[in-house]
């Protein structure tokens, strides 16, 4: 468990964990389709999210069924 923390300029793998009252500033957060908590956490906007393994498959399939996923600075390639 991540509390408290303050993540800035990382790379930062949600899967697995569990963060209560962090804060992610231009971080790059990879989540790859397993359980993760977030409790009074602030993500700012100039986060990068990436997607790997089952959660890529999922994000690739909704986009070719016409959803727009837009925040952040965009995907990580």
């Amino acid at each position: 468990m991540h509390s408290g923390r303050k993540f800035e300029n990382e790379t930062v793998q949600l899967d697995g964990n569990h963060f209560v009252d962090c804060e992610f500033i231009d971080c790059t957060l990879i989540y790859s389709g397993g359980q993760v908590t977030c409790t009074n956490c602030h993500i700012h906007p100039n986060t990068v999210w990436a997607f790997k393994g089952q959660a890529e498959a999922l994000m690739n399939s909704l986009r070719a069924l016409g959803w727009d996923f837009s925040f952040g600075k965009g995907p990580v390639q």
